[in-house]
């Protein structure tokens, strides 16, 4: 039978050094880890007491942190998907809300960790901090942890997440193909700069020029945000023109100003947004938006975090892109020129 002084001759090693690997130390780098452990799997070593010692501690719970749960139907679907399927492998769920704030972020993962609990899964914010949390979850954390929605560019932790930049060409593909050469971009300031980053991306390919007068971005977010971003858009542009919002939470509010202003829509403003939120169809004009695969994304999640936790040997980090869909309904027409468009507004105006 395989022991650990087979590991440590194969690692070139000491014993020390694969004991503490095999239980997670922090004193171990990830990739050292990484490295034992699937050695330790290739030979077939087994430690009956580290394996005695993990079958009695399990609690058969697992953590979720999530930006919030109360106002954002996107993270309350995700959080639904979650529950669901702990539930169906066994495992109770404990949630805790950040408020979009990073520090909440840090301290439900220190105290999650402290508690008796199996493993996480982290939905991060803001993708400023993305560095200085994973620099915190190699020190500190020693449960295993699965991202959902977070960039793939973090390593030695498997994920899974939304190919935002097909999702972006997706919505601005739509417009293009509807004649739209004027698209405004609105968004909250930091959360969404991924999109914002996509949606430059998205209008270079398909040759729609834009400046930095066609984005609109604030702190402001969900409703309010887009209330009061579209307010300033109207004040800088005069219809037609199209608009990209990042999510559709801020669309319904910029939905509002549109109307209080006396426009329509997609009469005047044609509108793409992204969430296909359950709420999106049933807004005053039902809206075109970009759709995540939310159920699937959480049962992913929970599935590579059950493996984890069952399979702490034998399982390789892995990184799972879902792409998005685009469900077309009534936000979005196509554009007229804006010679037609004066005229029929002034005729209507005559009337």
């Amino acid at each position: 039978m395989p022991t650990i002084d087979d590991i440590a001759e194969i690692a070139k090693v000491s014993k020390s050094t694969v004991s503490r690997a095999l239980k997670d130390s922090y004193q171990i780098s990830e990739a050292k880890k990484k490295e034992i452990k699937e050695i330790a799997f290739k030979i077939g070593y087994t430690d009956k007491k580290a394996a005695k010692y993990q079958k009695k501690r399990k609690n058969k719970t697992v953590g979720l942190i999530a930006p919030t749960f109360d106002r954002c139907n996107y993270y309350r679907n995700i959080i639904g998907s979650v529950e669901r399927n702990s539930k169906k492998a066994g495992y109770a769920l404990m949630v805790a809300q950040t408020n979009y704030c990073y520090e909440d972020e840090i301290y439900f993962l220190k105290l999650f960790s402290d508690k008796q609990i199996d493993g996480m899964l982290v939905c991060l914010y803001n993708k400023d901090q993305y560095k200085a949390h994973y620099d915190i979850i190699k020190k500190m954390i020693s449960k295993p942890i699965i991202y959902i929605d977070t960039s793939l560019d973090l390593i030695d932790k498997s994920m899974v997440s939304i190919d935002y930049s097909l999702g972006v060409d997706l919505a601005i593909g739509y417009l293009h193909q509807l004649k739209h050469e004027k698209i405004i971009y609105l968004g909250q300031y930091i959360a969404d700069q991924y999109k914002l980053d996509n949606f430059k991306n998205s209008m270079k390919k398909f040759g729609i020029s834009y400046d930095d007068n066609c984005i609109y971005t604030g702190e402001e977010n969900l409703e309010y945000g887009g209330y009061v971003r579209m307010k300033e858009v109207l004040k800088d542009h005069k219809p037609p023109f199209a608009m990209f919002v990042s999510h559709d939470t801020m669309a319904c509010g910029a939905m509002k100003a549109i109307f209080e202003e006396g426009y329509s829509i997609p009469r005047d403003i044609s509108m793409v947004s992204y969430g296909n939120n359950r709420e999106s169809e049933y807004f005053p004009v039902p809206l075109t938006t970009i759709s995540h695969p939310v159920e699937e994304m959480g049962q992913i999640a929970v599935n590579l975090l059950v493996n984890e936790i069952e399979n702490p040997l034998g399982n390789s980090k892995q990184h799972i892109l879902l792409k998005p869909t685009i469900i077309i309904r009534d936000s979005a027409t196509e554009c007229r020129d804006q010679i037609n468009y004066d005229k029929e507004d002034q005729e209507e105006k005559d009337q």
